[in-house]
Formats: structure tokens, sequence, C-alpha cells
């Protein structure tokens, strides 16, 4: 199964914006944001698979 190139610059776009964010209110300094830059497109795929291996054994169809 392919992850669709618009979904992984979707996550790549989210991780700059969250990072952009927490760098520009002074949350975390220039390291952290691009921590956060790789970090949370990884935490946001690992959400999705986790959720959908969930309900694939909710379902009962496997």
């Amino acid at each position: 199964m392919e992850i669709p190139n618009g979904f992984l610059i979707g996550l790549l776009l989210f991780g700059i914006l969250v990072a952009a964010l927490l760098w520009g209110f002074g949350m975390v300094p220039w390291w952290g944001a691009l921590l956060c830059l790789i970090v949370v497109p990884i935490v946001v795929c690992a959400a999705l698979i986790l959720l959908f291996y969930a309900l694939w054994m909710a379902s009962g169809s496997h």
C-alpha cells in the first residue's frame, strides 16, 4: 500500500506550521523547532496507523 504524496506533503506542512508556531511564540528554542518539524509528522503517521489497526481489529475481519 502506497502513501499518497499529497498526504506526505500535508504532514510536512503541518509539521512546519507547528514548529513555526512553537518557535514564534517562544515556547521552544530553534533546535526544538527543528525537532518538532521531524517528530510531529512521525507522531501523526503513527497515530493514524494505530487507529486503522485498531479499527481493523475491532471490525473482526482479520
